[in-house]
């Protein structure tokens, strides 16, 4: 089909499996191009690219997703994404449970402000900032549900930095309420 495809004219850019010298399946890219002189063909070219390592890491990202994605949804805290200006991104169902929000509620708004009750809100700004200059946070403090109930919550936040660059963060809240009970009862 590729001779082919050259000998009318035509050019083409299609990935395919091939077998090297070894017996071994490879996976190629092949660009080819026919070369005409006044219109009439005279030959044409194809060029393979190896494509094994690509296809590879490529697979290795996917399940690396799809692995990280199981993480984020399933964790028994809540999570929020947000990007570098404080927007939200994303949140698992332990944030729904735990705040009340849903995403279609808050995508897009500032994490900042969706969580706190405006009396605390330049210290969240000032935690997430230090986020987002690529420092962890770890902390214990209160975070506001959509009701306006306090939520004492350990707050760990997680820079996500691609090379060098931060490109956003996670908010991982865990509820303390029945700790700080237990924590009572014993004192």
């Amino acid at each position: 089909q590729i001779t082919e495809d050259i000998i009318n004219g035509e050019s083409f850019d299609l990935e395919r499996d091939r077998i090297d010298k070894n017996g071994n399946f490879l996976k190629v890219r092949i660009n080819g191009v026919a070369i005409k002189t006044d219109g009439e063909f005279k030959g044409g070219y194809s060029i393979y690219t190896d494509m094994t390592q690509r296809k590879k890491n490529e697979d290795k990202i996917i399940k690396q997703k799809v692995s990280f994605e199981a993480l984020f949804k399933n964790s028994s805290d809540a999570i929020v994404k947000f990007d570098i200006n404080h927007r939200i991104l994303e949140i698992n169902e332990n944030f729904t449970s735990l705040f009340g929000y849903e995403i279609n509620e808050i995508l897009g708004k500032n994490v900042d402000d969706v969580i706190s009750n405006g009396e605390d809100n330049l210290n969240m700004i000032d935690l997430t900032d230090t986020l987002l200059n690529g420092i962890k946070v770890v902390k214990e403090g209160i975070r506001f549900d959509k009701k306006g109930h306090g939520c004492e919550v350990d707050i760990q936040g997680v820079p996500i930095i691609s090379g060098d660059e931060v490109i956003g963060g996670y908010g991982i809240y865990t509820d303390i309420a029945n700790r700080r009970y237990a924590e009572k009862e014993l004192a």
